[in-house]
């Protein structure tokens, strides 16, 4: 399913912009993840409802106060049970923060994730560390979605980061 939602949802993204161009400011990206439709098997989805709703487990959207969809949506059947936070690392929304389109294949998920994962952190403009003023410079993937990487709070978040997806120097700072 997350194999599924996530290209899906880079495909979607890709037709969105090469129809509707991409957003310019603040107010149009809202618009344009919660207004752009797609029918997908009978039922419209946004691109918040698809990220939120299915991909994410019906979480809530940084800076939103409910889930996407409530009990008896009828949408709440594909929603999946159990997200895998590294799914951030295969979303693509067009922003600069966002990482690369890759395709992911359900037999190869679990290596797949991983790699896409260790290879944005290893990337300096997403994960940069400086040993001299010992600051963590992140993407703001990781603000936006802190609940979905721990629910220890920011201070956990480099220890995370430094045993699940740095490696050789990186690691050791």
């Amino acid at each position: 399913r997350i194999a599924f939602g996530v290209n899906l949802y880079n495909l979607m993204m890709k037709y969105a912009n090469f129809k509707v161009g991409a957003p310019k400011g603040k107010l149009a990206r809202n618009a344009f993840f919660s207004r752009v439709l797609f029918n997908v098997g009978g039922h419209l989805y946004s691109f918040s409802d698809w990220e939120h709703g299915i991909v994410r487990g019906n979480a809530r959207a940084p800076y939103n106060l409910r889930k996407p969809f409530d009990k008896n949506d009828p949408r709440m059947q594909f929603v999946v049970e159990k997200p895998d936070y590294r799914i951030h690392f295969g979303l693509n929304c067009s922003a600069k923060s966002c990482p690369p389109v890759r395709v992911l294949s359900a037999e190869h998920l679990e290596e797949e994730l991983q790699i896409l994962a260790v290879s944005f952190c290893e990337d300096d403009s997403n994960v940069r560390i400086d040993a001299q003023t010992r600051q963590l410079h992140v993407s703001m993937i990781f603000y936006w979605y802190l609940v979905d990487f721990t629910n220890r709070g920011l201070q956990s978040l480099p220890k995370l980061l430094a045993k699940k997806f740095l490696a050789g120097v990186k690691q050791q700072k």
